[in-house]
Formats: C-alpha cells, sequence, structure tokens
C-alpha cells in the first residue's frame, strides 16, 4: 500500500507542467513580470518603469525586495509609451527595437499569440523609450528583385534603407523605394498595375513564382497575392476562373489570355490600358507589350476579369 501510494504520488508529481512567467496572472491590468538582479531596489525599478514605488511593494504585498526573485511592476501613473505597429513588424522586432523583452510587450499588452497587425498600437512598459536603428551593412544588400514573398520586413530604417530577414533567416538590407510589400486588404486594380510595375526587368524563370523570376502565370499570381487577392496558380486554370470579357470591354487589371504554342492557353498578362499589357516574357523578363503587334494580335485568345470585380 506504501508503494502504491508512494507511485501515485510521483506520478502526480510529473503530472505537474511548470508555470511558465508569461502564463502567471498579473496582479494588475498591464502588470509585467520583472526578474530582480543580484541588488537591485526598488529606486532602480522606479527608474527604468517610471511606476510607483509604494505601487510595486504594495501589488507584490511586501515592504522591500529582499528575498524576492520576481516582482510585478504595475503600469506607470503617466501611462506608458506606445508603438504604433508598420507593415510586417513582429514583437521579436519591436522587442529588438526599444530592448524590451517579448514577454513584457505580450503581458503589458494582455496579448498570448504573435500576430501583430499593422496600425495595432502596443505598450511599451518602460518610463521612457528610444528606438535602436543599426547603419545597414551595405555588403549585404540584398537584390532589388527581393521584394515580397519568403521576406520580412524588420520596420527598422537608415537614411533610406530597411532591415530584411531574408528565407534563410540572415539579415540584410535594402532601399525602400526598392521594396514591393503585400497589403493586408485589397487593392483597387490602379494599385495592382502600380504594383506589377515594380517587377518590370525582372528575368523570366519557368516555374518561378518569386522576384528572384517569374513565368507568367507565377508573375500574375505574385502581383494579385500582393494586391490582397488568391488567383490559381496555372494560366489555363486562370482563364478558366475569371470572368470573360470581350476585347472591346478590357479594363485595367484584366487578364489577358494567348495560345503561343497551339496546345490551348500558354501564356497570360495583365492588361494596362490602350491595348498595352504587363507580362514575363520568356526572351525578355517582365515587360510592357502591346496586344497590336503582331505577334500577340495572332495568338490572342480573350479577356478575362477577377470575379471580385465583375460587376464594375
Amino acid at each position: 500500500m506504501k508503494t502504491l501510494s508512494s507511485i501515485c504520488l510521483l506520478t502526480g508529481l510529473l503530472l505537474v507542467a511548470p508555470v511558465r512567467s508569461e502564463e502567471l496572472s498579473p496582479p494588475v491590468g498591464g502588470a509585467v513580470l520583472h526578474t530582480l538582479e543580484s541588488g537591485q531596489t526598488v529606486e532602480e525599478l522606479v527608474r527604468l518603469y517610471g511606476a510607483d514605488r509604494s505601487q510595486i511593494l504594495q501589488v507584490n504585498g511586501v515592504k522591500q525586495l529582499d528575498g524576492l526573485q520576481r516582482v510585478w511592476i504595475p503600469p506607470s501613473p503617466r501611462g506608458w509609451p506606445l508603438h504604433q505597429v508598420a507593415s510586417g513588424e513582429t514583437f521579436w522586432r519591436v522587442s529588438k527595437m526599444y530592448g524590451i523583452p517579448v514577454e513584457h510587450l505580450k503581458q503589458a499588452n494582455a496579448q498570448r499569440d504573435d500576430r501583430l497587425m499593422p496600425g495595432q498600437v502596443l505598450i511599451l512598459p518602460r518610463a521612457s523609450v528610444q528606438a535602436k536603428a543599426a547603419e545597414p551593412q551595405f555588403g549585404a544588400q540584398p537584390r532589388r528583385s527581393l521584394a515580397s514573398r519568403g521576406s520580412r520586413w524588420s520596420g527598422t530604417t537608415s537614411q533610406g534603407w530597411m532591415e530584411v530577414r531574408l528565407p534563410d533567416n540572415t539579415r540584410a538590407w535594402a532601399r525602400t523605394d526598392s521594396l514591393v510589400l503585400g497589403s493586408w486588404k485589397p487593392l483597387a486594380p490602379e494599385q495592382l498595375i502600380d504594383t506589377a510595375r515594380r517587377f518590370t526587368g525582372i528575368r523570366y524563370h519557368w516555374g518561378g513564382i518569386d522576384p528572384n523570376g517569374f513565368d507568367c502565370s507565377g508573375y500574375v499570381q505574385e502581383v494579385f497575392r500582393l494586391c490582397g487577392y488568391r488567383v490559381p496558380r496555372l494560366a489555363d486554370v486562370q482563364h478558366k476562373e475569371f470572368v470573360k470579357v470581350d476585347r472591346e470591354s478590357l479594363q485595367m487589371g484584366d487578364l489577358v489570355f494567348f495560345n503561343t504554342d497551339g496546345s490551348g492557353i500558354s501564356h497570360v498578362g495583365i492588361y494596362v490600358e490602350d491595348g498595352r499589357f504587363l507580362h514575363a516574357s520568356s526572351s525578355r523578363g517582365v515587360m510592357e507589350s502591346s496586344l497590336e503587334q503582331n505577334y500577340y494580335k495572332t495568338k490572342y485568345v480573350g479577356g478575362a476579369r477577377l470575379p471580385q470585380w465583375a460587376e464594375r
């Protein structure tokens, strides 16, 4: 019986999971859990967080910090600084920018997941903050074509450059006027054309779906993705799922399809206006051409419109 009781007790101990600091419930809203350094005083915490001395002691139910390892810091009576989230920013980036631990940011903002939305306002639990921006490492510049899929923007800028994190998790810098950032909401046809033109000159690569090299339908899919729309990957499927329109009715942002090899739909572009379209040419990369050019005039199959725009 003693042995069985011992086993039950041991099992019970093993089933108790350790509680992480970010999972502890703060005694007051917006409080953050601070790990004390050796000899750290209440006065130092007041200077760091801008919190009231008596409130720090009261919230933790003590008269002094002796013997404590962690203490809750209540919000500053004056209010903590704020940061508005820019597109692509993460908790990790905001943490590095201001030197505030990620767990403090999450605790102060009562957020458990890692999702941040552009425009979201974050509380910064410190007496004062100053953003840190390192100078760009010009020897590590990404190519101009590194503009969208697979890259994460840090939000840190310096002299016209922005820090980016590449798909292999290394850091680099890109000129801010060369970046093409995706939109979280659907954009208008005019904005879609502006985005499509940003890729002019990118090389053709069969099967390519990112700015390191596009094929025709990969180019179309990526431009629409960056502008807040999901479209099929292949040209013939795009033709099938878009709403057909006559050539005389083509409008900005419509797709134009061609039969270039006799097998059916084999090429696609994005209509601009005045008979011109943008596309990823197999010989010259992303470029603008005319439907009146003899080659495209004889290969033209038809136009089609994004279903969301069918009523315009």
